[in-house]
């Protein structure tokens, strides 16, 4: 496949994300500081197809996008974002060494984890002024259950669609 396939690839996936992540911006009743994202699995999708480098162009573009449109202003929210790379690494490495899958997801979203720890901290004590014994008690066990729920099915549902529809995706 040539450079111009892959670019043009990495463009529709980039477009089909922010799409995905304008229409599905949608809250969950009592746990309103959660809003599913499911805009990572076009993303982890190309990952599956082409490889970790074009899925950080385009989670990179996306997030760019995303920012200037107002989706994610503050820069911990874009840090946020990016936070998603680290599923691209474990994918990506999936991808080259053909290692034990579930395994790997769940290493990844261990280290998702531990990054989007102190960026929610900063994110709700600091800049939206929850109390810090509120965000500790109430709000991180939900954050932390519903980070594992959104990535593990969007990494789930990533693998599924490239496994069904890798073939009839991948442009030769």
């Amino acid at each position: 496949m040539n450079n111009s396939k892959k670019i043009a690839i990495v463009s529709l996936t980039s477009t089909f994300s922010i799409i995905l992540a304008s229409i599905a911006n949608f809250q969950i009743p009592f746990f309103i500081f959660f809003k599913p994202d499911f805009s990572d699995i076009p993303i982890f999708v190309l990952t599956f197809m082409l490889g970790g480098k074009y899925g950080i162009i385009s989670l990179f573009v996306v997030s760019i996008v995303r920012m200037l449109t107002g989706d994610a202003v503050l820069p911990a929210t874009f840090m946020l974002r990016i936070s998603s790379s680290i599923v691209i690494f474990f994918i990506n490495y999936y991808k080259k060494y053909q290692k034990n899958f579930c395994f790997l997801a769940i290493i990844a979203i261990i280290c998702n984890i531990i990054i989007r720890a102190p960026i929610s901290y900063y994110l709700w004590v600091f800049n939206y002024n929850i109390p810090r014994e509120i965000f500790v008690n109430q709000m991180w066990p939900s954050i932390i259950l519903l980070t594992v729920l959104r990535l593990s099915c969007n990494i789930l549902i990533s693998k599924l669609i490239f496994k069904y529809f890798g073939e009839k995706l991948v442009i030769r």
